[in-house]
């Protein structure tokens, strides 16, 4: 009697441990499934299809329209174009930056002509100078270098007539150097408009940047990659942590997410990419966030234009504001790149998917 009552007892706890080990495996099941549903498929609610128009939208333009003459009839047709698909910011090619920091005006020479006539024919386009070069032949960390382009940033603004500047140095990730310039151009046109006599408009800085990766997904990722790379590019040299993003975000108007050039070679992870980038960029820089999409065909290995495409960029943009993790008023619009690379097909499906456009052309 004493041996059964013991096996029974034996049985009961073994029985109870049983069930605890049971629902132990369906909470993990149900936790995983749940993480899983939101922060990889993500809930998607329905959003309106004209957001585009209810945004500010922007493009990257090439350096021919303040390095060269144009005739009034050829700015006339382009401001028509970007004011017909809701472009109302443009990022207009004047550098690059010279490696002591200087711009010479020889480069924007016809700069002041084309934006005066640009005020007089579309006064809704604002247009940054954009202002880029590779890390490496710009040392920033020099506080002398560093001057020196905020000086020519400031002349740029005051004397030339751009409402802002917009700072294109690769790659950036992570670059404290970076931060610093980015933080002395917002303090030169803060104080500047202090001083001002009220009818001068503040100056505008945007920043382009390279992807997202937070740390956590970051040491995952390190977890299962034989070295750092990822797609082709180094972990930490090339994405940003959402903490920097911050930090950029307190002293620029715009942060600017290049989602192009990702390395991707299937078209449903290049959707969602842009999907997990555009929730990182709204978190990191709510109501300052930009995100720049491709239109351009480049044969390299780290761009695939089947992939990489207006098409699914927008595609990934939708889902992305779709998604319970996004509020749409924490970003500003999108930037395509680039205007000179932009084909009328393409224009057609920024009309019809992001304007919400009947497009008749």
């Amino acid at each position: 009697m004493r041996k059964n009552s013991i096996n029974e007892k034996k049985m009961a706890r073994f029985t109870r441990f049983f069930i605890k080990i049971m629902l132990g495996i369906i909470f993990f099941l149900i936790l995983a499934t749940i993480t899983w549903c939101y922060f990889v498929e993500g809930f998607h609610f329905e959003k309106e299809t004209d957001l585009g128009m209810q945004k500010r939208n922007a493009t990257w333009m090439a350096h021919e329209w303040v390095g060269e003459y144009q005739s009034r009839g050829r700015i006339h047709s382009l401001l028509t174009e970007l004011m017909s698909n809701n472009i109302s910011l443009v990022f207009l090619h004047s550098g690059p930056i010279e490696q002591d920091g200087s711009i010479p005006y020889e480069k924007y020479k016809y700069a002041e002509k084309f934006l005066k006539m640009a005020s007089e024919i579309a006064p809704d386009i604002e247009f940054h100078a954009w202002l880029g070069q590779k890390r490496k032949k710009l040392a920033i960390q020099d506080p002398f270098i560093r001057k020196k382009l905020v000086d020519e940033a400031t002349h740029m603004v005051e004397e030339v007539g751009f409402s802002g500047i917009h700072l294109n140095i690769e790659p950036m990730a992570g670059d404290e150097d970076f931060l610093a310039l980015v933080r002395e151009l917002n303090m030169a046109f803060s104080k500047n408009y202090e001083n001002a006599d009220g009818n001068q408009p503040e100056a505008e800085i945007s920043i382009a940047i390279t992807p997202i990766v937070p740390k956590f997904e970051r040491s995952l990722l390190k977890l299962v990659l034989e070295d750092s790379t990822f797609l082709g590019y180094d972990l930490e040299k090339t994405y940003n942590d959402i903490s920097y993003v911050k930090s950029l975000a307190q002293e620029a108007d715009y942060v600017v997410l290049m989602g192009y050039d990702t390395g991707f070679q299937n078209s449903g992870l290049y959707k969602w990419f842009l999907e997990q980038e555009l929730i990182f960029l709204m978190k990191a820089a709510p109501g300052r966030a930009m995100l720049g999409l491709p239109t351009y065909e480049d044969d390299r290995p780290n761009f695939n234009p089947e992939v990489e495409n207006i098409e699914n960029a927008l595609a990934g943009v939708r889902s992305g504001l779709a998604n319970i993790r996004t509020k749409v008023d924490n970003l500003v619009g999108l930037a395509l790149y680039a205007r000179w690379t932009t084909q009328p097909k393409e224009w057609s499906t920024w009309r019809e998917e992001w304007l919400g456009e009947e497009d008749d052309s």
